[in-house]
């Protein structure tokens, strides 16, 4: 899909300044389109648009919202768009507006705390494990009360651990004293 958008930005370097059905059309549905079916068949195509209450105009969402309704019934290509905001009015009013079956809600303060914990966990313990690789640090350099630590300052955020995972690993600084400093408060 990635060779498809960059062909398309491209040929038309200036879409970032065309109407938002062009640059959905040229951007996502024509790329998703233009996969094979036989290649398509073993791979879900998942699209992250972060953070869409950042969006100046209320107009804009709604008209996003209503074009990413489209990719519902797009066949072969088996697909998830996982929108992430806050729950502001005209953004819910927006999903609502969509057909039935189109979406599906994740509140995230009403996901079980056990949930949180554990995605947590799996995410600091993968973090620190690429820097503990990455910086050449002992096999037991981190404790596992300190990742159950980590986990307990961090919950329910995962920003909290994912600025943690990004000061303990700084370059030119020491992991472990960084990672003392975040366990002392």
């Amino acid at each position: 899909m990635l060779p498809r958008i960059r062909k398309a930005l491209d040929k038309n370097s200036i879409i970032s300044h065309k109407a938002l059905k062009d640059q959905f059309e040229k951007l996502i549905l024509q790329p998703l389109l233009g996969i094979k079916q036989a290649r398509s068949q073993a791979v879900a195509r998942v699209v992250v648009i972060n953070a869409l209450d950042e969006c100046e105009r209320e107009a804009d969402i709604r008209a996003i919202l209503q074009l990413l309704a489209q990719t519902k019934d797009i066949s072969p290509v088996p697909l998830r768009i996982v929108v992430t905001s806050r729950p502001k009015l005209h953004i819910r009013l927006g999903f609502r507006e969509m057909p039935n079956g189109t979406y599906q809600d994740l509140v995230l303060h009403e996901v079980l705390r056990s949930t949180i914990e554990h995605n947590i966990r799996l995410f600091l313990e993968h973090e620190l494990g690429v820097i503990r690789k990455e910086r050449m640090l002992a096999l037991d350099w981190l404790a596992q009360q300190q990742i159950v630590a980590l986990v307990e300052l961090a919950v329910p955020l995962f920003i909290y651990a994912a600025t943690v995972c990004w000061y303990v690993g700084s370059k030119g600084s020491s992991p472990t004293a960084f990672l003392n400093k975040v366990l002392q408060y």
